[in-house]
């Protein structure tokens, strides 16, 4: 077994000489950025209306013309925040109206099977319906090389439906998180919860959005 080694005094709400063996407190600058996030969130908790985010929402966007990267973007930012399993299982319960591209109803039920097996949640009767299955695959990028690596990674309930995704494209708030220091600064909590901000927010002030990453 490996001895913890003794600390300078700096683990203990008070000093304790340099000689205990007990674990440092978990800090802001100790933990991801993720981590914060959702200490702050935990913290300051906004009301259940502060989540806006649905997949029936994603599909209303993808209706009136919004890009289906960006609005599933913006829905697994806020997905990843959400407290509680309930208010998991409301994003992703209400069924999605066809947008009329098979493409993005496959997706929609593709993500919706997903963040249910992920999450341990009720899986929607309306992903199985025959729109959200396509009948020729469909690889969401044409860089060369991506098609192998697609094959590979794409989750079960994605492929299973003709569509082929990198891993990364599903963990919105971990790779927005690996871009920053690994040092993050006391306010990289309130950055992130910035997310919740953006629509209908009461309960804080305005902060700059995240930036996005690549699909």
């Amino acid at each position: 077994m490996f001895a913890r080694r003794k600390t300078s005094g700096s683990c203990c709400r008070v000093p304790c000489g340099g000689e205990c063996t007990a674990a440092p407190t978990p800090t802001l600058s100790t933990m991801s950025a993720s981590e914060s996030s959702k200490a702050w969130l935990a913290a300051n908790p906004p009301p259940d209306s502060a989540f806006v985010q649905s997949l029936a929402h994603v599909a209303a966007r993808l209706r009136e013309g919004e890009d289906l990267r960006f609005a599933v973007r913006e829905f697994l930012d806020e997905f990843e925040l959400l407290p509680r399993r309930e208010l998991m299982q409301r994003a992703i319960e209400e069924r999605p109206t066809l947008t009329g591209e098979a493409p993005a109803d496959a997706y929609l039920g593709a993500l919706g099977e997903h963040l249910a097996a992920r999450r341990g949640l009720e899986r929607p009767a309306w992903v199985t319906e025959p729109e959200r299955f396509l009948d020729r695959f469909w690889f969401l990028s044409e860089v060369p090389g991506f098609r192998a690596l697609a094959i590979a990674q794409s989750p079960a309930a994605f492929r299973r439906r003709g569509i082929f995704i990198a891993e990364g494209a599903l963990q919105r708030v971990r790779r927005w998180t690996a871009r920053r220091s690994s040092r993050p600064s006391p306010r990289s909590g309130r950055r992130s919860a910035a997310l919740l901000r953006r629509r209908h927010a009461p309960w804080g002030s305005s902060v700059a959005p995240s930036a996005y990453s690549s699909w």
